[in-house]
């Protein structure tokens, strides 16, 4: 099995509206949704028997390209494994944009506080910053 690097950005996080500014992203195709707020999207993962993220999300992007969007029940959801983007938001940027409060809540309790769940500050101070 092949892990890309993966980033989602949650629209509830503000730096949506700076990332949406980077070019690539304001080609980027949107998933087209069966039903409502993609909720055909949750019962086929909920549902899915096998490898979730090799044969269900790596589908997406052969699909959909390298970043593409996707509305959700939460609003606009971003997904890229572009590693330009993915370079900007977490080496060069990394001020503009955060993690987001939901993603600090579901995580910290599984991998604590680091990398995974910092922002700003003791992200650069992290990244030698």
């Amino acid at each position: 099995m092949t892990l890309l690097p993966h980033l989602r950005f949650v629209p509830l996080s503000r730096p949506l509206p700076r990332l949406r500014r980077l070019a690539p992203l304001r080609r980027a195709p949107r998933e087209k949704n069966k039903y409502l707020h993609g909720i055909d999207r949750v019962l086929r993962a909920l549902d899915f028997k096998g490898d979730i993220l090799e044969d269900l999300f790596h589908a997406r992007y052969r699909e959909y390209g390298p970043t593409h969007k996707q509305d959700g029940v939460a609003g606009e959801v971003i997904h890229t494994v572009d590693p330009a983007i993915l370079r900007t938001v977490l080496s060069t940027r990394f001020k503009d944009y955060g993690v987001g409060g939901r993603r600090k809540r579901n995580l910290a309790p599984v991998v604590g506080h680091g990398n995974f769940t910092w922002d700003g500050e003791e992200w650069g101070r992290s990244r030698g910053r």
